[in-house]
Parts: C-alpha cells; sequence; structure tokens
C-alpha cells in the first residue's frame, strides 16, 4: 500500500520497478507486447487542471517515487511499451475507499473525511475493459496514457456520494488533511485528462457516479 512504502522502501522499489523492468525486458525479447499499470501519484498535485501525459512527474511519497522509476524502466527496457495512469481505484474486492467507507457508515454514526485532495474515483471493472480493448485493437499505439472515470471530486464528496446511494444516515463531518494524520503524502490533486487515450483508442471514458453505483449494486448482490 502507499503507507507500507514509507516504511520499507526496499520492497516497494523491487516490486513498482524493478520487477516492471524485468518484465519489460522479457517481453521485448519474447515478441510480447508489454501494458504496465502506473498511477496518479507519480505527480505532486500542485496542479489546477488535469494533468496530460507531458506534465512532470515529481511525486510527493516512496509509492509515487518507485511507481515513476517503474515508469522509466519501462520505457527504457521496451520501446513497445503502453503504460496506463490512473488513480482513485475502487471495486467490489478487497479493501479500498468503497468497501472501507460502506463498512465505517454501516458501524459508525459519524466519520470524518479528507475534503482538500481532488481526483477522478475510478472504477476497476472498467479500468480492466479498457486494458481488454487496448490488448484486441488492431493497432497498438506504444506510449503513456492516462485512464480514469469522469469527475473531480474530494474523498469527502467520494464518501457522501457512497452514503446517498447506499442510503445511509451516517453524519460525515469534512476535515482538511493536516488532521489526518498518514505517513505517506498525498496530492492535492491528481486529476488525470484522458484526451489522449479517448483520441488514439476511441476509449470512452464513463461518468463515475454511473459506475460507482453499478459497483455497489454488485456489491448487494453479493451481500
Amino acid at each position: 500500500t502507499v503507507d507500507k512504502a514509507e516504511d520499507d522502501f526496499e520492497v516497494a522499489d523491487i516490486v513498482n520497478h524493478k520487477a516492471v523492468g524485468l518484465m519489460a525486458k522479457w517481453c521485448i525479447e519474447n515478441n510480447c507486447k508489454f501494458l504496465h499499470i502506473s498511477t496518479d501519484y507519480v505527480y505532486d498535485g500542485n496542479s489546477l487542471v488535469p494533468y496530460t501525459e507531458k506534465d512532470k512527474e515529481n511525486p510527493l511519497n516512496n509509492y509515487g517515487k518507485s511507481k515513476f522509476q517503474g515508469d522509466i524502466v519501462c520505457q527504457q527496457n521496451n520501446p513497445s511499451y503502453i503504460i496506463i495512469r490512473t488513480g482513485w481505484l475502487y471495486s467490489s474486492f478487497g479493501n479500498n475507499f468503497l468497501t472501507n467507507m460502506i463498512k465505517l457508515m454501516q458501524k459508525k454514526d459519524k466519520i470524518e473525511v479528507v475534503n482538500d485532495q481532488f481526483g477522478s474515483p475510478t472504477y476497476a471493472g472498467d479500468l480492466a475493459k479498457t486494458i481488454f480493448d487496448l490488448i484486441v485493437n488492431k493497432k497498438w499505439y506504444p506510449g503513456i496514457y492516462n485512464y480514469t472515470n469522469r469527475g473531480k471530486i474530494s474523498w469527502y464528496d467520494f464518501a457522501k456520494e457512497i452514503k446517498y446511494i447506499c442510503g445511509f444516515n451516517t453524519a460525515i463531518t469534512p476535515i482538511s488533511s493536516e488532521k489526518y494524520i498518514q505517513k505517506a503524502k498525498r496530492p492535492k490533486y491528481s486529476v488525470l485528462d484522458n484526451s489522449k487515450i479517448i483520441n488514439t483508442f476511441k476509449i470512452k471514458q464513463i461518468d463515475y457516479k454511473s459506475s460507482l453505483k453499478k459497483c455497489i449494486k454488485i456489491l448487494k448482490n453479493e451481500s
């Protein structure tokens, strides 16, 4: 996780950097296409407009630094690479913001959520479909591409939307990042511009609300 990388950069560097380099090299030597998943955390969050693939990287934390090094070695070892940068991923599986918020709202009358970090919540199912569409596409255009769901909201806004869709009564209080202590510093703004992947591969960018409703429906059917 992002915070664990602060405690053990060596492991994060092996997984996110060195292993990527080996896989990228193996793929080019064995005539395989290589698609690597990267992150919005390669940026520092000081932008006021969505990040494009041409913007300068400047990661704030160890996770972002290890992922950025992975991006670099991927490009060095495999000229046929595709890198997809995404962010704020959630799904019906495992621990993520959506599943954690649902657990908290089921148990608590009041919660606090950060309201000064902005991004685009992205359903892992949509990212998976996008990856599949790139793989089966008749033409392979190497490069870095951003992909997220459409929308710019805070974690607080995200929590409110989850509350509304699920019908919880939990009171949600907005707080600043300074009051919510985390080991790894997060970028204040990590919205990604999806124009390149849309124009190059005709990928459809889906609104975050429709995908959030779809994922919550899946969770309700599984419970």
